[in-house]
């Protein structure tokens, strides 16, 4: 959490973070013990527009990352339903997930998948990055990753 106390001659502190879900119960208990103020979640771009800072390096998808899920070309019989929730398992461990979503197919859809993982907490986009950047997984034993290059 950082706390930005520039407005405060203003009447505005701005309270910043990382995890979406801190946000949301400090702002109910701060509306619990001071229901006159104004609070205000607000997404990255719309705080650095409302702050005049530039805009451009700025994202709103923090906490969000695409995972590809390649599958074996070659007489796989592997069935998706016990992969997405081997992916699904992996992806928990890393952190509450928010999101979990299947991108549109394209024409090579039949070896790969892709999906769009928001997690609450943008450290925990971080470590599953980490944890999953160049890794198979056996699906006899899912948390037996196995490094690749």
């Amino acid at each position: 959490m950082n706390v930005d106390f520039a407005g405060l001659y203003t009447g505005s502190i701005i309270v910043l973070f990382a995890d979406y879900l801190e946000a949301q119960l400090s702002a109910t208990n701060l509306n619990a013990v001071c229901p006159q103020w104004r609070i205000t979640l607000l997404a990255p771009r719309a705080l650095a527009r409302q702050r005049n800072f530039p805009v451009a390096n700025v994202s709103d998808f923090q906490g969000q990352l695409v995972v590809s899920v390649h599958f074996d070309r070659l007489g796989s019989t592997v069935r998706f339903r016990p992969v997405l929730n081997i992916l699904k398992q992996l992806l928990a461990s890393n952190g509450d997930v928010k999101a979990l979503k299947s991108l549109r197919a394209s024409v090579w859809s039949t070896f790969c998948r892709k999906f769009r993982v928001e997690y609450f907490d943008t450290r925990a986009a971080d470590a599953a990055l980490v944890y999953l950047s160049h890794k198979a997984v056996d699906v006899s034993n899912p948390f037996n990753l196995i490094y690749t290059d």
